[in-house]
């Protein structure tokens, strides 16, 4: 027992070295474990980027649905959701990609609408003065310009009146709402039974421009004014069956149903006729002529435009 108490003895010594040589490692080991606790943010600051900005796509993604939803604009928001909605509004000073060049919007746009020019009078068709047919008797009613609110949308024109908010006022204030909508329809009326000045409804035509992403071109589209849109709407719908007898077969746009694939179908039918009856003649030889009309009314001058139409 002696023996081995002497022994632990002779051994202390180098146990404490030991330990006073872990203890002086000890904070080289914690200071390389801060370098390497350093490096970690260096390495992941790239997915860290990452995960920021896709943070906050995600956020604006779902601020633009909430407030889609809340003005009722369930499809929008719907597509905001999927990550189906493409477009939207851009600036002058944005850039847009198209077969690979780059081109800036307000560059673009100044492209497609040239310095104007004074048509000749001899490519203008002259408008006969007499024979022009009168105007169809109108009467619209409150009720109608109710019904067509309902269904009303839209962005806002220059006065920043949007559809969500003419609806409102049009639908849900009770009396105030009653006596607007027979305003309304007094005026849908008066409009649609005579001609007005220019300065009458000049404030009521006007249009505000905005530019819109196509992917990946672009376009140049005027947003009229709700109330505008109300009262064309109203009208058509009072007149829509008057307007479809009077167009026929002429203008497929006019709510003919079925009218642009009957459209379609009839162009296809006589173009294989045509092509059957053809056969290797060169005699019955046919063909189409497409004509580009480019920027044709936005060269000619604002004051003969009406001529020009």
């Amino acid at each position: 027992m002696a023996k081995q108490q002497q022994k632990k003895t002779a051994e202390a010594p180098c146990t404490a070295k030991q330990q006073q040589k872990k203890m002086a490692e000890a904070p080289c080991a914690a200071k390389q474990q801060q370098e390497k606790t350093a490096k970690v943010p260096r390495a992941a600051k790239p997915q860290q980027e990452k995960t920021t900005k896709a943070f906050c796509v995600a956020k604006q993604q779902q601020e633009k649905m909430a407030e889609a939803l809340c003005v009722g604009e369930i499809r929008r928001g719907t597509r905001i959701l999927t990550g189906q909605e493409k477009g939207g509004v851009v600036n002058g000073e944005d850039t847009f990609t198209k077969r690979g060049q780059t081109y800036q919007v307000a560059e673009t746009l100044k492209a497609k609408h040239p310095p104007r020019k004074t048509p000749q009078a001899a490519a203008l068709e002259a408008m006969p003065r007499e024979g022009l047919p009168t105007l169809t008797p109108l009467l619209i009613t409150e009720e109608d310009i109710a019904t067509v609110a309902r269904r009303l949308q839209g962005s806002a024109g220059p006065s920043r009146f949007d559809s969500t908010q003419l609806c409102t006022a049009v639908l849900s204030l009770g009396r105030e709402s009653r006596e607007l909508r027979e305003e309304l329809a007094n005026l849908a009326t008066e409009m649609g039974r005579r001609v007005f000045e220019w300065d009458q409804v000049k404030a009521l035509m006007v249009c505000r421009l905005v530019t819109l992403d196509k992917c990946p071109k672009v376009r140049l589209v005027g947003i009229w004014e709700a109330i505008r849109r109300l009262l064309g709407k109203a009208v058509m719908k009072e007149t829509r069956e008057e307007l479809q007898e009077a167009c026929g077969a002429d203008q497929l746009c006019s709510g003919l149903m079925g009218g642009l694939e009957g459209g379609i179908h009839a162009v296809t039918e006589l173009w294989e006729t045509l092509i059957q009856e053809a056969g290797n003649d060169p005699e019955k030889a046919f063909g189409t002529l497409l004509i580009d009309a480019k920027n044709a009314f936005n060269a000619a001058m604002a004051a003969n435009r009406t001529a020009g139409l």
